[in-house]
């Protein structure tokens, strides 16, 4: 059976302590001992005989007590094996590791690997538990170790990128997250994988990424309360606010107890000037988390932007009595104060969230406000652009930013990196490629490595793809273990609405991607691990418009060949009458009329 386990690996990478899971073959099917096995399988089943059988069924009931006395009973028999043993060490140590008592879930780990080095299970294990210690570096050997055993591990791989992502090694987490995704192929969705990965690259601030990889986990599972969020936030980074509160609708509707759901719900609402909406939405998170700061801070700041000052003091001053350290708390106060025209009170404000958190990009974006209500455009400079840098998410930051140094400012012409028709600039969040032949296009070069995009091939699409363009351009180089590479992408655009349908990894290294063009779209194979079927256009109506093309073409052609009505007579003879009755001495004066050489260019400009 599919690895059940796995269908928790955003929430691993989130950073909450990872289940303990059994290694996988490359096509992803479990390869467990039994009662880690049967720990995953549905209750429902006959229980099978035996001890170390009967210990994994009540593990599968959550008795883990009654499991903790069966395996230890096992344990102390003289006669069991060194490898029934250690599996019975192995699953005892689960079920300590799941009653909070991980030294002794720690011990049993290490006798089972003493009596049986060679199964990586033991070492996937024991990772988890060290990595819920908060011991990670000593984890990600043990994960190391299992993945050496057993590449095709994918619980490995994933507790080893959620390992590396406490460490802020996005890079690395991508690695074990994108060889997991390669081996699960279509599972990839189903076992949560392609929903880590986009958490991921929403840590990169690479959305496109993310919401190519979130698409795919909602494709398998269309109730991932958990894709659905995390695809909200992608959109929310594109300015897509009104995709995104459809998604954050869809979270709330599978989770209706969540309280982070409600609150992103009501950031998309500010985002979209909705604050009586936003407000009602964040009264639901402190009614879900009370002892929380967070809905309390959230909801000040909506009372802040629909001027309900008294409301929003209050809400504050009850986010600084939860979190008296909250830097926000302040932030948000001195946006108050900006707001209520006391800008200099608001700098005593900002100054204790600058000590508390001088670094946070929230702190940085109201600090520009502050400073830039005081006069000190320079200064308020600074901290835009520092607090974009810090988060170039923050769309509060961008606004300040392009509002003192202009809309038009921060952007880079790079005529180096353009081609084919196509020029890149560098803006302050990224880079976008545009071209004459297509005004209103704006394609985003998205990078997934070190260095700057380059323009490497433009190609149309013709028939019924027409207005079909791939604009493939070089995406960095990223190092790895695997001797990295050069990363290219490319941009399925079309060029008859402007818009962007697809942006996804066409070659990574010596990996290249597999193209199949259909008359309505294209299938491709990725080098991330997934498929993705394009349909981009509606073959019926291409078809029927290609036909109808075709047809008025003849029309015309067969329209400039007709002969004249005037009984057989050509219409050039001079005795022609052209049905307007001229006759032929008129005709004769049009002719000589018509060959006039043509006006000169001061003829046409003085209308003589």
């Amino acid at each position: 059976m599919r690895h059940k386990a796995l269908v928790l690996a955003a929430a691993v990478l989130a950073g909450t302590v990872p289940t303990v899971r059994g290694p996988a073959h490359a096509q992803g099917q479990a390869q467990m001992p039994l009662a880690a096995q049967l720990a995953g399988a549905d209750a429902s089943q006959a229980a099978p005989a035996g001890p170390l059988e009967a210990a994994a069924r009540a593990i599968a009931k959550g008795e883990h007590r009654q499991a903790l006395n069966l395996l230890s009973a096992l344990i102390d028999d003289a006669s069991l094996t060194n490898d029934r043993r250690a599996t019975a060490l192995t699953d005892r140590g689960v079920v300590h590791t799941r009653l909070a008592n991980p030294r002794a879930a720690i011990a049993d780990f290490n006798k089972a690997v003493q009596l049986y080095p060679e199964n990586p299970t033991i070492y996937n294990n024991r990772g988890v538990t060290l990595l819920g210690l908060g011991f990670t570096d000593e984890a990600i050997k043990d994960f190391d170790r299992a993945v050496l055993l057993a590449p095709g591990y994918l619980a490995a791989l994933s507790n080893r990128a959620s390992a590396h992502m406490r460490l802020g090694r996005t890079g690395d987490a991508l690695r074990d997250l994108t060889v997991a995704i390669r081996i699960a192929g279509a599972g990839a969705g189903e076992t949560g994988l392609a929903t880590a990965r986009a958490l991921v690259y929403l840590a990169e601030h690479r959305p496109y990424a993310a919401l190519r990889d979130l698409d795919h986990a909602l494709g398998a599972d269309t109730r991932s309360a958990e894709a659905y969020r995390l695809r909200a936030r992608a959109r929310l980074a594109l300015g897509a606010n009104a995709e995104a509160l459809e998604d954050l609708s869809r979270a709330i509707a599978f989770e209706a107890q969540n309280a982070d759901a409600f609150r992103m719900r009501g950031q998309a609402f500010l985002m979209s000037r909705n604050a009586t909406a936003a407000i009602k939405d964040f009264t639901s998170v402190i009614e879900l988390a009370p002892a929380s700061a967070a809905g309390y801070l959230e909801r000040g700041h909506a009372h802040i932007l629909a001027d309900a000052f008294r409301e929003a003091e209050a809400d504050l001053a009850r986010a600084l009595t939860l979190e008296p350290s909250s830097a926000i708390a302040y932030a948000y106060r001195a946006m108050m104060l900006k707001k209520m025209g006391q800008a200099e009170l608001g700098a005593v404000e900002i100054d204790k969230a600058v000590k508390l958190a001088p670094d946070d990009a929230v702190v940085l974006w109201a600090r520009g406000e502050i400073e830039e209500a005081m006069g000190r455009t320079d200064m308020a400079l600074k901290s835009f652009e520092a607090a974009v840098a810090r988060d170039p998410e923050l769309k509060m930051a961008r606004f300040g930013l392009e509002r003192v140094d202009g809309r038009g400012a921060g952007v880079t012409e790079m005529p180096a990196l353009g081609g084919q028709g196509w020029t890149v600039a560098a803006t302050r969040t990224g880079y976008v490629a545009t071209s004459p032949a297509f005004p209103k296009l704006r394609v985003p070069l998205e990078m997934a490595g070190d260095g700057e995009p380059r323009i490497l091939a433009f190609e149309q699409r013709e028939g019924t793809l027409k207005g079909i363009g791939v604009l493939r351009y070089h995406a960095g180089n990223r190092a790895g273990e695997d001797g990295g590479g050069e990363v290219e992408y490319a941009a399925v655009v079309d060029t008859r609405t402007m818009v962007l349908a697809a942006l996804l990894p066409v070659r990574d290294g010596q990996r290249a991607s597999q193209w199949e063009w259909t008359e309505t779209g294209a299938k491709i194979d990725a080098v991330d691990g997934l498929v993705t079927t394009l349909v981009l256009r509606d073959g019926e109506s291409e078809r029927a418009a290609t036909l109808a093309s075709a047809q008025a073409a003849q029309q015309r052609q067969a329209g400039q060949r007709r002969p004249s009505s005037s009984g057989g007579v050509p219409s050039w003879a001079p005795w022609s009458n052209d049905g307007r009755g001229n006759d032929g001495g008129e005709r004769r004066a049009e002719r000589r009329q018509g060959s006039r050489p043509p006006r000169t260019l001061f003829e046409l400009l003085t209308g003589n």
